[in-house]
């Protein structure tokens, strides 16, 4: 529930432009005191000196899933009224069977759901199948579209592209 949570990062942007309004990233430290305490904040193990706003490099869980949906709308591999039955476990692959989270929760499945559907219960099972149905090479094609894997070209020397799967 976040209770060991020791460090974090967070970002708001304007929607309609895209630019950063705000960037925060803990723990941090006190730049007042930064040459008293320097010695301290170069060996303390959550390293209050690295700006995770903008070096940190995230695995992006649920967030990605509205980028999956239009890329596999987009290149027709799946239809907005197409129904996919969540089955709790994807085992399309012999030798990594994911689970929709619901399915490692409560050992139930979310049903029959289109698009809108997976989006409003984030169903993960509805995903893996649109993910494979789409391909690595066009969600990487509609993640940069989006800015992911690539630069934001904010004026700051340590930021991170982050890694894209392909």
């Amino acid at each position: 529930k976040g209770a060991d949570c020791n460090s974090g990062a967070a970002a708001v942007l304007d929607v309609k432009s895209g630019d950063v309004l705000a960037l925060a990233s803990y723990p941090t430290y006190d730049m007042s005191k930064f040459n008293e305490d320097y010695e301290k904040l170069i060996k303390d193990d959550t390293r209050p000196m690295w700006n995770r706003a903008i070096s940190g490099i995230y695995s992006p869980g649920s967030t990605f899933k509205p980028v999956t949906a239009i890329a596999a709308m987009q290149s027709g591999k799946i239809t907005p009224g197409e129904i996919i039955e969540d089955l709790g476990v994807y085992k399309y692959y012999q030798d990594y069977q994911p689970a929709c989270w619901i399915w490692n929760g409560y050992h139930t499945t979310h049903g029959k759901l289109n698009v809108s559907g997976a989006i409003e219960n984030s169903c993960n099972y509805f995903f893996y199948e649109a993910g494979r149905r789409t391909g690595i090479d066009t969600l990487d094609e509609y993640a940069a579209k989006f800015g992911l894997g690539v630069k934001t070209g904010i004026e700051l020397s340590e930021e991170s592209t982050g890694y894209m799967s392909s």
